[in-house]
């Protein structure tokens, strides 16, 4: 859910607002396909149509082991044949054929990434994009966040476990105040609009907090201004944990949101983050992904609501949250299941790990294929060394189980969140951490 939104009589509202505060009265613009939901969704679908280099680079490499295959069997075949060893030909070309058979090379990208979204599945991140898993070694960070007032607010008060008195005549001014009586006194909560209309000033404490960037609510007994609530984004204990790790990995963390500079600005300097895009409309997020990967940068983008799904299908990697829109997720190459973002780290060991099993695969089924093919042609048969057709199967077996084993080995990779950030960071950060109860900035 995005930010809480003030609307007054006349101005527009988009397909998928909530209402929080009341019911809403609207005139329909548009329908269907002319929605800006709508057009939302047409920019996710063009950003998914635009397949990678990579993708096809390696749709076009995927052929090559059974050419080589053939092109060494025929060469087999027409040495021997004229060298006047018919039985020969025969036997070496059936070993090659046997021998070179493109088992492991086949293997060698399908059983990694086959292994690697099932660990990431046991820990609670779904890999819907191989492209996604591949260039998380890469990236990169953004994150989008917001968070509704409406529900600090209720959050709060279950917390405080506070007695709240009978309230009648409950009534709502859309944009504006709320206010219903409590006992003998008339109570209005609202924003800025509220004192505007009683025409009175904020208490002085509220003042101050606007000023650095949180949002206020005034509360009006009779007419008077008695008190106000303060409302800013609560930062997650493990989000400057996650920070400090993705900038020791040398990666770069850009902040962007929808809220005001002041709110943002607050966030981005309790958590250390450098750069921030505020007040960031729907339809340029997408834009400012764009601009970072125009920089030659590899961009991850973290986000959880619908306006977020354009910059989700544009980025490099999109991640959406587990308990975001199904626009988000239907957007993303990676779900997170949890809200930790110290998971970005564990998909980041993943691809590196998964990608560094996958070039020992390949080199290992090339190398194979380079020194066995030139023994099964026979070319050490001058010197009395022959490899039999049967050997040549066992090899080829091999050669087959070696890539599986190696693999495997991606199984052993620990992707805790809190393990791999205490990894990067080293085990004294995180001692120091909980014995003091800090957070790093």
């Amino acid at each position: 859910m995005g930010e809480h939104v003030e609307r007054g009589v006349g101005q527009n509202v988009v397909a998928g607002t909530v209402a929080t505060d009341s019911a809403t009265r609207v005139r329909v613009t548009a329908t269907g396909e002319n929605t800006s939901l709508a057009g939302i969704q047409r920019m996710v679908r063009r950003a998914q149509e635009s397949s990678s280099t990579a993708q096809r680079l390696a749709d076009q490499a995927a052929g090559w082991p059974f050419w080589f295959a053939i092109v060494a069997a025929i060469i087999t075949a027409i040495v021997w044949t004229a060298l006047g060893d018919l039985d020969a030909a025969v036997a070496r070309t059936i070993t090659v054929l046997v021998i070179a058979c493109p088992h492991a090379l086949g293997l060698a990208i399908p059983l990694v990434v086959a292994i690697a979204t099932e660990k990431a599945a046991r820990n609670g991140v779904l890999i819907k994009d191989r492209i996604a898993l591949e260039n998380m070694r890469t990236i990169g960070a953004e994150r989008d966040s917001e968070r509704p007032l409406a529900q600090a607010i209720v959050s709060a008060a279950n917390e405080g476990n506070l007695e709240i008195p009978e309230a009648v005549d409950f009534q709502s001014v859309p944009a504006l105040v709320v206010s219903a009586t409590v006992g003998e006194s008339i109570i209005q909560v609202g924003g800025p609009g509220l004192l505007m209309s009683l025409n009175t000033g904020p208490l002085e404490t509220s003042t101050q907090w606007s000023k650095n960037g949180a949002t206020v609510l005034h509360i009006v007994n009779n007419g008077t201004p008695v008190g106000a609530v303060k409302i800013t984004d609560e930062v997650r204990p493990e989000s400057a944990e996650a920070l400090q790790a993705l900038y020791k990995r040398g990666i770069e963390v850009v902040m962007m949101t929808g809220d005001a500079e002041p709110v943002a600005e607050i966030v981005a300097n309790e958590i250390g983050i450098d750069r921030v895009f505020a007040q960031v409309r729907p339809e340029d997020k997408a834009t400012h992904v764009a601009s970072l990967q125009a920089h030659g940068e590899k961009v991850a983008m973290v986000g959880d609501g619908v306006n977020d799904a354009p910059a989700l299908a544009k980025a490099d990697v999109g991640i959406a949250i587990g308990a975001g829109t199904d626009v988000a997720i239907a957007s993303a190459g990676v779900i997170l299941a949890s809200s930790d973002p110290r998971a970005v780290l564990s998909i980041i060991d993943l691809s590196k790990a998964s990608y560094t099993k996958m070039k020992q695969n390949l080199w290992w089924a090339a190398g194979y294929n380079l020194a066995s093919v030139p023994l099964a042609a026979g070319v050490l048969a001058p010197v009395g060394f022959v490899l039999p057709m049967s050997v040549g199967a066992i090899l080829m077996s091999v050669s087959t189980v070696v890539v599986a084993l190696n693999a495997q080995l991606l199984r052993r990779l620990d992707l805790d969140p809190a393990t791999v950030t205490q990894r990067i960071l080293g085990r004294d950060w995180h001692e120091q951490r909980s014995t003091n109860g800090a957070r790093m900035s």
